[in-house]
């Protein structure tokens, strides 16, 4: 039997579909595609990640927490180790080590103005982990509901709660509790869920599709969804190789692309494109509106460099679209703001913007796939994210700063209006836009396709069996193609 054969590639096709995480899978062009299925690995990958953080947080159960302080933490952060700062657990991509505490404070007060930008008071975190927003964001709320997956987690966080002393710790509840585990609040309870640095460890789309749904149910109408701290699939390759770069300095061209190949194939984490969530809203009725942002920061940092912020705000809700804001090509600093000097009180969305954070990135993945050595560090070109939001804040104007489908390229939209109001339409994708299944990566790919080729030879002995080749989606069959659950009769 070869592969090329029609009834080569139905029989192959046949029997990866009765793989325990198959979905289906299809032969084209001389490799099985697979579609993983919805459930099948999940529990097993997210107990991963649970025992992961239970040994993380195990050591800190007889620490009390009892740094002082009044409830109203914006005057300073606790001392390392305290219950307001522990950042147990962030280390470098690139090194290992932890990320500086500077930079965690400066990514954590970003982080709770944007959400307290959404006026919360009726709140569900989902992923809590040590409570780095809860301490800062709880004081100002009617109730604060949190979950978190790790038992051990939840235990230390509350026994924090206890022994600090805060007048507000009665309005904070804690369970233990998968993010899908949303059943047992009402619906259209809450005001704002939110969910920080935590889709990474999500085992793939049919998961965060359900977590989304989920959060949407005990959502009020007009509530509003922050899913904080999302880790960009569209700049994987330059994510990938600074680190290959950082680990291995004098890595050959050749070999640095291989490593690169490797890890891209092989990451572990779930990363979703901003267009996932466009995609998510169009599909989504509940969805009236979606707001994507970059991070702010003036660290330059993998937290600020491919991380963005996305809220999706729930219908029926008064949502502005920025879709007819007038368009304003970048052209460099000095003349943007003249332009808004020029223009008081004018609205306008100036497109283009290079990204100082990822020039160098870019120009660097670029060179390493085409197996050369990366260029030379040179003066960096370009704006930051933060530089036009302290533009905005000299001429008295409020900017929201979003990414562009152009790599290396962002937009900012510059408002009259200083105060917050609910937003869609800001980041703009290439359209016709694809699925939302089409702009999230499957973790840990590598290995389930390594698992289904063994799975298929062994069923089919002496056959020469495809590379694997694993994707979120795959056309449905029609009357003229092969019909996969006709093969394999009903999987119910």
């Amino acid at each position: 039997m070869t592969v090329q054969s029609v009834a080569g590639d139905a029989e192959i096709e046949a029997v990866a579909t009765t793989h325990p995480q198959v979905e289906r899978a299809v032969v084209s062009d001389g490799v099985i595609q697979v579609m993983p299925a919805d459930t099948a690995p999940q529990t097993e990958f997210v107990a991963q990640w649970r025992r992961l953080y239970d040994d993380l947080y195990a050591g800190d159960a007889d620490d009390s927490g009892t740094a002082s302080f009044d409830g109203r933490p914006d005057g300073g952060a606790a001392s390392a180790g305290g219950p307001m700062s522990d950042f147990s657990g962030w280390t470098s991509s690139y090194t290992g080590e932890l990320i500086p505490a500077e930079q965690m404070e400066e990514w954590r007060a970003a982080t709770v103005e944007r959400i307290r930008g959404l006026r919360p008071s009726r709140v569900l975190e989902i992923g809590v982990g040590s409570g780095l927003l809860l301490w800062h964001l709880a004081p100002d709320c009617a109730e604060y509901r949190a979950t978190d997956f790790s038992p051990v987690t939840i235990a230390n966080l509350r026994s924090r709660l206890k022994s600090s002393g805060v007048p507000w710790a009665s309005r904070v509840h804690l369970r233990a509790a998968e993010a899908v585990e949303t059943d047992r609040f009402p619906e259209g309870y809450f005001d704002t869920v939110i969910i920080n640095s935590v889709t990474m460890h999500f085992p793939g789309h049919g998961y965060m599709r359900r977590v989304v749904e989920q959060a949407l149910r005990v959502l009020a109408p007009g509530g509003r969804l922050f899913i904080g701290d999302n880790r960009d699939l569209s700049l994987l390759p330059e994510f990938v190789t600074e680190i290959q770069r950082t680990q291995h300095p004098s890595a050959a061209p050749a070999e640095l692309r291989d490593r690169v190949d490797q890890a891209v194939a092989g990451h572990e984490w779930l990363l979703l494109a901003p267009e996932y969530f466009v995609a998510t809203a169009r599909e989504l009725p509940d969805v009236a509106g979606v707001d994507i942002q970059l991070k702010r920061g003036s660290q330059v940092n993998e937290l600020t460099s491919f991380r963005f912020d996305v809220v999706l705000h729930k219908g029926p809700a008064p949502v502005r679209s920025l879709t007819g804001v007038p368009r304003l090509p970048f052209a460099g600093r000095p003349e943007l703001t003249a332009e808004l000097v020029r223009r008081p009180g004018e609205e306008l969305r100036v497109t283009g913007i290079p990204n100082r954070a990822l020039l160098r990135l870019l120009a660097s993945a670029a060179a390493v796939r085409r197996g050369e050595e990366p260029p030379p560090a040179q003066e960096e070109a370009g704006l930051l994210p933060e530089d036009l939001h302290l533009l905005a804040e000299q001429l008295g104007r409020r900017v929201v700063v979003t990414g562009s489908a152009q790599p290396g390229e962002m937009d900012a939209v510059f408002l009259s209006a200083p105060e917050e109001e609910p937003l869609t339409d800001l980041y703009e994708p290439r359209e016709p836009l694809e699925p939302a299944s089409h702009h999230v990566n499957y973790p840990q790919a590598a290995e389930l396709a390594e698992h289904v080729r063994r799975f298929v030879a062994e069923r089919l002995p002496g056959s020469d069996v495809p590379a694997v080749e694993i994707v979120n989606a795959l056309p449905q069959p029609t009357d003229g193609l092969r019909n996969l659950e006709e093969l394999n009769g009903s999987r119910s």
